[in-house]
């Protein structure tokens, strides 16, 4: 029997032992060390404590005990090595009490309440009294020492009598070693984990000291380097290394392009380029500043932070985090294959978005820079580029910074402008006052100082110069910016437009509309008598005709300068195309017939002294009443006047009007002189024999002086060719019949042979021009001409061939007879040589 109960024991020892070391925790194995017990003593109730530092609760394992008994706290407290038990007893029972404690230190009563009969209402509230007031009849407490120390307490209450007995409290005792033990070793296990994560702990504050360093690095190197980009690429490098990515990229901008990346040597990215599409679906996301991931990457949902925080990252992941400021999206930094280092997520997510905001604040403050730079560049290039000359000057005028422009304006370059000059340098004495007072009320904000003002400024060589200037005081300063154009050249324009208005700009004559504004003012004073003097310039249409618009613009400029001689007292007006004026007051005692005669003899002295075209002026005059000055009525009495004496002068007008014809030859072909006089002998000859009227035959003297002038419209080139003419030059030449007919009918004297001018190479046999009119279609004075003027080409020397003989041009004419010419007509001229 005897052996049996050390077996079982001994089996129970062994249990106990292999439960200690399969168990994986310290409940579990208290749990079957309490199973144990009450399968080996029967007890209801038992506990186990594990006691801990001074305090601290205890860790306690219980089974039957209700919850007052086990927040009793009078048996944990631990004093030196003293036993737990011993010091209870001691306080809490009689000394009566004290026989039941064993060698080891253990308490224990099979009837114990019978010591706690006489227990005060009072002293209930101590163990002792727990224990009687549960009426417990069996009580154990049984202390666990490790290497000497208490470590916890076993707890055995029953309500019965001699639950267990005096050789079952020293087999307990015989296995607290192994209970001991394992709460030894748990205490240890906690130790060595609270150990361990201090270490972790303090690894943690050395990266995150490491971190902040290299945190701090990274704002350092965007405040000191100026490509931002250089910049972002050693901070991804940073960052690469300190999460231990595989890849980090940043994209920047509106259309979140990617900026920089970077990569790990050696290592296959997976999943960095994400999809466009996948960019516009994250954008309004990232927006609104979500930190998302994709885990395992490249699945197709992207997920926030908050879903992962708990997760331990080491690969397969892409994660982004937008750069956000005040609302804006500037960017995303995407981390792909982050390590977290063993940790949750959320322990590296606040430094990582320390990372971002400082990336933020980097781009931010980069676009801020570029802004101002591009601001400044743009002001700049305003300031040196502009078509006016910029000037900022100080509360003292002084000149503080210039353009090219005004350097140009001022005559002086910007290195003797600039800090060193005053603007009242520029300016003559009479506008430096006005400067300075404008100056001084425009920096005390006066709103009556205009911000624009015409002045006049000198440069450095003194010379004036008329500017307009725009000035506005610089916000938050004393300095002045002046905006000046130069408008000296406008100055100019204008008064020449001013002097035009009123002018003829081609003799420089007042013109009609000042003209006509004079009489309007002597109209109004009706005490102002006046006198008008009209010329009229006989012939110009005859000379435009003629010599070309430039010869009669001559002959109205030089008419303009002998009026302008002879009135140079009175106002001289040109008041139509070839018409003058000239308004005399009364009171200026001229006699206006006198001065309209002394004009003819400067006329005519004019035309003696040059070989040129005559002058031909009609004058005619007139003078208002004491009534007052009439416009029109004195416009028409002068009028009228210059009429009557053209009719008087009429001969007189046509002869000079001949003169002029006659000298546009003379200037446009060398051989008319004396082919003229020439041809009329010949042709009169003929004349009379085919028996024309003496009036024909004087018609016919003109034709034969003027049947070539149309040859005035025919260019040089072509008319003093020497050699044969192409067929273009021949074409321009057969031109000059038409001029001519056009040029007699604008000429009274010769309009009567316009006709004969027009049709004098028609051929008798229809082939000559303009016409191609044939035999008797054609003028006899025509006919007459073509032989007669032909025989004098062919005796006389041309700049294409040498003169033949008279009987060889005869001969040449004879065979002609018929085909070019008359066969009449050259009979009879044949007799006539």
């Amino acid at each position: 029997m005897q052996q049996d109960v050390q077996d079982v024991k001994l089996m129970a020892v062994l249990n106990l032992l292999n439960q200690l070391s399969n168990k994986n925790s310290l409940e579990e194995y208290l749990n079957g060390v309490i199973d144990f017990l009450s399968g080996w003593t029967g007890c209801e109730n038992i506990g186990i404590r594990v006691l801990r530092e001074a305090g601290l609760a205890p860790y306690v394992v219980h089974r039957g005990f209700d919850k007052d008994f086990i927040a009793s706290e009078s048996c944990i407290s631990v004093e030196g090595d003293e036993c737990v038990c011993l010091r209870v007893l001691k306080q809490q029972f009689k000394s009566e009490d004290q026989d039941h404690v064993s060698a080891a230190g253990t308490y224990y009563a099979p009837n114990f309440y019978r010591y706690v009969e006489e227990l005060r209402e009072d002293q209930l509230l101590n163990f002792r009294g727990l224990c009687a007031h549960k009426q417990f009849k069996s009580l154990a407490v049984i202390p666990l020492l490790h290497q000497g120390k208490v470590v916890g307490a076993i707890h055995i209450a029953d309500i019965k009598d001699g639950v267990f007995s005096e050789a079952d409290i020293h087999f307990i005792e015989t296995i607290r070693p192994l209970v001991a033990e394992a709460i030894y070793r748990h205490n240890l296990e906690k130790a060595l984990e609270s150990t361990v994560l201090r270490y972790e702990a303090e690894e943690m504050v050395i990266r995150k000291l490491k971190f902040e360093e290299r945190l701090a690095s990274i704002s350092a190197r965007f405040n000191q380097q100026e490509d931002f980009k250089a910049a972002a690429e050693e901070s991804l490098k940073d960052i690469l290394k300190l999460f231990k990515a595989e890849e980090v990229c940043l994209y920047l901008g509106g259309n979140l392009k990617e900026y920089v990346s970077v990569r790990e040597q050696g290592r296959q990215v997976c999943g960095c380029a994400i999809p466009s599409d996948t960019f516009a679906q994250l954008r309004g996301r990232w927006k609104q500043g979500e930190i998302l991931c994709q885990k395992p990457a490249l699945q197709d949902e992207f997920k926030e932070i908050e879903y992962f925080a708990q997760e331990v990252f080491s690969k397969d992941s892409i994660l982004t985090i937008p750069l956000n400021f005040k609302g804006s999206l500037l960017g995303v930094l995407i981390i792909v294959n982050i390590s977290s280092g063993g940790l949750p997520f959320k322990e590296i997510l606040n430094p990582l978005k320390l990372v971002t905001e400082t990336f933020a604040n980097a781009v931010e403050q980069g676009r801020i820079q570029y802004q101002l730079m591009w601001s400044e560049n743009r002001y700049r290039t305003i300031f040196n580029h502009s078509g006016s000359a910029f000037l900022i000057v100080d509360e003292n005028l002084k000149i503080l910074l210039s353009n090219p422009q005004a350097e140009r304006l001022l005559d002086l370059p910007s290195a003797k402008i600039n800090n060193i000059a005053y603007l009242t340098d520029f300016l003559p004495d009479t506008e430096v006052g006005r400067l300075q007072e404008y100056n001084r009320r425009r920096l005390q904000k006066d709103p009556q100082i205009p911000r624009q003002y015409e002045m006049k400024y000198k440069d450095s060589r003194g010379n004036l110069k008329d500017v307009i200037v725009s000035a506005e005081v610089i916000p938050q300063t004393t300095q002045t910016v002046l905006s000046i154009i130069d408008i000296t050249e406008w100055k100019k324009t204008e008064a020449e437009l001013q002097f035009l208005n009123l002018h003829d700009r081609l003799t420089g004559l007042y013109n009609r509309v000042y003209f006509e504004q004079e009489l309007r003012r002597y109209e109004t004073d009706p005490g102002q008598e006046v006198g008008l003097i009209m010329a009229d310039v006989n012939g110009l249409k005859l000379i435009n005709t003629t010599f070309g618009s430039e010869a009669g613009d001559q002959v109205l400029v030089t008419t303009a300068r002998l009026l302008n001689e002879c009135f140079e007292e009175h106002l001289v007006a040109r008041i139509g195309g070839d018409e003058f004026a000239v308004l005399i007051e009364k009171d200026k005692h001229v006699d206006l017939e006198q001065a309209c005669q002394l004009f003819r003899r400067n006329v005519e002295k004019y035309n003696k002294d040059h070989d040129g075209y005559p002058l031909d002026i009609s004058l005619g005059y007139a003078c208002s009443g004491a009534g007052g000055v009439n416009m029109s009525e004195l416009l028409r009495k002068a009028d009228d006047a210059m009429g009557r004496e053209k009719l008087h002068s009429n001969n007189s007008t046509r002869n000079s009007q001949v003169q002029i014809l006659s000298k546009a030859l003379e200037c446009r072909d060398f051989i008319t002189e004396g082919h003229a006089e020439r041809v009329q002998n010949l042709i009169i000859s003929t004349g009379q024999l085919a028996g024309l009227s003496e009036q024909r035959l004087s018609d016919l003297k003109l034709f034969a002086q003027f049947h070539d002038i149309g040859k005035v419209g025919i260019p040089d080139q072509i008319l003093f060719k020497k050699g044969r003419l192409t067929g273009d030059e021949w074409e321009t030449m057969k031109q000059h019949c038409e001029i001519g007919y056009r040029i007699a009918q604008s000429t009274p004297d010769i309009y009567p042979i316009a006709d004969w001018i027009l049709k004098h190479h028609e051929n008798w046999d229809g082939s000559g021009y303009p016409l191609g009119l044939a035999g008797e279609e054609i003028p006899i004075e025509c006919r007459i001409l073509a032989v007669a003027d032909t025989f004098d080409a062919m005796t006389n020397d041309r700049p294409y061939r040498k003169a033949q003989s008279t009987q060889a041009a005869i001969e040449e004419i004879l065979r002609c007879a018929g085909t070019q010419f008359d066969p009449h007509i050259v009979e009879l001229f044949v007799k006539t040589v």
